[in-house]
């Protein structure tokens, strides 16, 4: 079978949505599908920086990068991509992982779409979170959040995507539901988990990395935050519940271990310094795909802050560190985390968030069994074996058809 995947994230981009694709494509080609990797680059990245990656870790797939030339060309140069990989046969399945990548393409191909986030649901997934986790996408609705001409165009967009679309995938329930809910037809979507590799992740994450850090002292106790630095993860609400937690606690500093915009980083390093906080808090940056895990050995405490969404990639990877894990209880948390069993909910509020990361700084032996529960919890949902359920979408396709 021939499969083409088409999306915007892909190594040597970092972040969940490239974990999510990566991992995808290696299992299929290991099951001896025909793959090719169509990814639309919304930012400039090295010739250098791709031709190293084309070396290492895309090494043995076929991937093929568009750099739109100008705003919506890229359908155009993605078409004229899809001609050139046909050459070779034609492509069975596309799987598209946005709504948006799939109206270039024939109404009559086989088509899933992977539903990372909630844009079925909401015209603005980006922009606009919590008013996609509160409302159905409606005209009375979203005309109030984001205008009538902005739900028009959104809704004319979906109208042609989900003519399209075979089956789509869905990471969780709760994403299922809000796309049900704004009248996604259920039988055409599939829930099927993140999918992790939780034994190795967890060999890597007892890599003792701490020393290589200099800002941090072999008795430090370290909270970490782990993911993209983007507001609507939360990063600025920890800073401020760390704040006052300075204050209770001694010993205590806060890694930031992944990267985001130039302008979030500097805003977040110019809040601690406001807070005075510059001599307790680290960047780490962005970090390899290849090592990122490692670093996973830093923090003793994760905490994941989003006041919206946190059913995440870094979630479902720090849980296998078998560190306790402190998250707000946000949207789907719920499906995947138990208070006081695999984790310690707090409202995303700073108050809440400090008082339950003092709960577990100052309860020891609970911190150790929430965290052998996460890892307990993310080793019989989160394995390898959904990559099983994938391909179980890929062979009914033809006869859904």
């Amino acid at each position: 079978m021939k499969i083409c995947q088409i999306c915007y994230d892909f190594p040597p981009g970092i972040g969940g949505s490239e974990t999510h694709n990566y991992t995808l494509v290696k299992y299929l080609l290991e099951r001896n599908y025909d793959v090719d990797v169509i990814v639309i680059r919304q930012s400039a990245i090295p010739k250098n920086v791709l031709l190293q990656a084309a070396e290492t870790i895309n090494k043995g797939i076929n991937v093929h990068d568009i750099f739109p030339v100008k705003p919506l060309f890229w359908m155009v140069q993605l078409k004229k991509k899809i001609q050139e990989i046909e050459k070779n046969g034609t492509i069975d399945v596309f799987d598209v992982h946005n709504g948006l990548l799939a109206v270039p393409l024939d109404a009559k191909r086989k088509i899933i779409r992977s539903l990372h986030f909630f844009d079925l649901s909401c015209p603005f997934p980006s922009s606009h979170v919590q008013a996609r986790l509160r409302c159905i996408a409606s005209l009375k609705n979203c005309a109030k959040c984001c205008g009538a001409r902005n739900y028009g165009l959104w809704k004319m967009t979906r109208t042609l995507e989900l003519r399209k679309f075979s089956k789509i995938i869905a990471k969780y329930e709760h994403i299922k539901t809000l796309a049900v809910n704004s009248g996604i037809d259920e039988k055409k979507i599939v829930v099927i988990p993140f999918w992790v590799d939780t034994e190795t992740i967890n060999e890597k994450s007892k890599d003792d990395l701490r020393a290589s850090v200099k800002e941090l002292k072999a008795d430090d106790i370290i909270l970490g935050y782990f993911g993209r630095l983007d507001p609507q993860k939360g990063p600025f609400l920890l800073l401020k519940a760390f704040n006052s937690l300075t204050k209770k606690a001694d010993n205590i500093k806060l890694v930031f271990i992944g990267g985001g915009p130039p302008s979030i980083t500097q805003e977040l390093k110019e809040t601690c310094s406001k807070l005075h906080l510059q001599d307790k808090v680290v960047f780490l940056g962005a970090i390899s795909h290849t090592v990122v895990h490692r670093y996973l050995s830093i923090p003793d405490i994760f905490v994941f802050p989003s006041p919206y969404k946190n059913y995440e990639w870094a979630l479902v990877e720090a849980m296998c560190t078998e560190k306790p894990i402190v998250a707000t209880n946000v949207a789907g948390t719920s499906e995947i985390l138990i208070d006081r069993y695999n984790a310690v909910l707090t409202s995303p509020t700073v108050d809440s968030l400090t008082s339950n990361l003092l709960n577990v700084l100052n309860n020891p032996k609970m911190a150790k069994e929430i965290a052998k529960n996460a890892f307990k919890t993310v080793k019989s949902k989160h394995s390898y074996k959904n990559l099983e359920k994938y391909e179980e979408v890929l062979n009914q396709i033809p006869t859904d058809l």
